[in-house]
């Protein structure tokens, strides 16, 4: 993501990636990038391999924002970059983005789920001069 922290309402740009380190091209691998709204002193689950689909992966209130498929060269593919708003969330919680690819590998159909980027929810403060007065 293109910020470590952001308000509700702003956009933030997501760009994913998967890197191929096995030894030959992925088959046709599908992608899902999951968001979930994480409250202040939570837990979210790291990087690790799963049959679990990845909402269930990284827990109750995980949802699917975007996904798709295709083939990986050997190294890192960007998979295309896209824009998605913060949600209204309690300040200081954090709104974790992860990618989630499947097959992990060529012979399994288990999934490989990302260590999560999170965002933290902050908010600006904001001046108005109205009448002389500062609020």
């Amino acid at each position: 993501a293109n910020s470590q922290s952001a308000e509700p309402g702003a956009t933030v740009t997501i760009s994913p990636t998967v890197n191929n380190s096995g030894s030959t091209a992925s088959s046709n691998a599908q992608w899902q990038v999951t968001q979930r709204i994480v409250p202040a002193g939570q837990s979210i689950p790291g990087a690790g391999a799963s049959a679990s689909v990845p909402t269930t992966y990284y827990g109750a209130g995980s949802t699917t924002i975007r996904n798709g498929s295709g083939t990986y060269q050997r190294g890192a593919t960007a998979i295309t970059a896209f824009g998605t708003l913060m949600p209204d969330a309690p300040i200081n919680s954090r709104v974790c983005f992860a990618l989630s690819v499947q097959p992990r590998s060529n012979g399994s159909s288990d999934w490989y789920h990302s260590a999560p980027f999170c965002i933290v929810v902050a908010k600006s403060p904001k001046v108005q001069v109205i009448g002389g007065d500062v609020i």
